[in-house]
């Protein structure tokens, strides 16, 4: 609660009320509970040591915006394209897009998983992550080995990039085709950037 001074007119009599209220004002000036802030304070590079919790009214005490991400395994997107590849032509299994609460300025990073059907030839499958029809993460998976493989991207993506994944399947169109039946993308929050550490881990998109 601000203190409001007495305000002295001459020939005032200093009273045991009055004296009261000065000693009153001083107790309340030297507590920060007391403390109408007014103002902007720098703090001059000091620490504030010892802190309970902090609230304000977005919650993310620090933070600039928007998430940044490595590669990871908390799920943040699954797409089943059931999509059949049989030949050397490129086919897209998935696209989207990178949400908006990402951040716009540091590159954020995926895993991407792939399930597909089995089958019996000895080829390969080669993945393509291209962000805006720019490549940064590739990946392969053999077809008679693997029903599961998962990849990394390492070129970055940023809100609003479009993401396109891409398979080429290493035969000729006389082996056993197989299904693409799952896409995962996932990733885990970057944490050696201080001003993010304070976002939640969260799920889906």
């Amino acid at each position: 609660m601000a203190y409001a001074p007495t305000t002295w007119d001459a020939n005032d009599v200093i009273t045991k009320d009055k004296l009261n209220k000065i000693e009153q004002g001083i107790n309340t000036a030297s507590k920060l509970s007391g403390t109408d802030i007014d103002t902007d304070k720098d703090w001059n590079g000091k620490s504030i040591t010892n802190v309970g919790t902090l609230q304000t009214q977005t919650g993310n005490i620090g933070a600039r915006t928007g998430f940044v991400d490595v590669p990871g395994d908390v799920v943040r997107k699954t797409f089943t394209p059931n999509i059949v590849i049989n030949s050397q032509e490129s086919k897209t299994l998935v696209s989207f897009t990178i949400p908006a609460d990402y951040s716009t300025e540091f590159d954020s990073n995926l895993r991407i998983g792939i399930t597909k059907t089995s089958s019996d030839y000895l080829a390969g499958i080669v993945f393509v992550v291209e962000r805006n029809g720019v490549q940064i993460g590739t990946g392969s998976m053999a077809v008679y080995e693997e029903l599961y493989k998962t990849f990394d991207t390492t070129g970055g993506c940023k809100a609003g990039d479009t993401i396109v994944i891409k398979a080429t399947y290493d035969g000729d169109g006389r082996y056993e085709p197989v299904t693409i039946t799952k896409v995962e993308v996932k990733s885990a929050r970057k944490a050696d950037i201080p001003a993010y550490k304070v976002f939640a881990e969260t799920g889906a998109w």
